[in-house]
């Protein structure tokens, strides 16, 4: 999944992306840059349009592990999303 937004403040497409086991091509800032760890659940490029093709033209599925990604991502799971946000909202952190 090639995901690029501007000024992101979570980046809901990266985490389903990841949640469904799909390596992610993100823009590095926001917070996609703390969703993708090189190599392992994807890649991260520059806002730039020759830094982007440059990491499709070089993306290679094969090294990445559907297994590995739904596991990192599973910080994204609903409960415990839910259970986050709640010590955030009531500062329970």
């Amino acid at each position: 999944v090639v995901y690029a937004p501007t000024q992101e403040d979570f980046g809901l497409v990266g985490a389903e992306a990841l949640m469904a086991g799909k390596p992610l091509i993100g823009v590095n800032e926001g917070f996609t840059r703390y969703q993708v760890e090189e190599g392992v659940t994807g890649r991260l490029f520059d806002p730039e349009v020759a830094d982007l093709r440059e990491t499709i033209q070089s993306f290679d599925t094969n090294i990445f592990n559907r297994d590995d990604i739904q596991e990192f991502a599973e910080r994204y799971d609903y409960t415990n999303f839910e259970e986050g946000l709640r010590k955030v909202v009531f500062k329970q952190v």
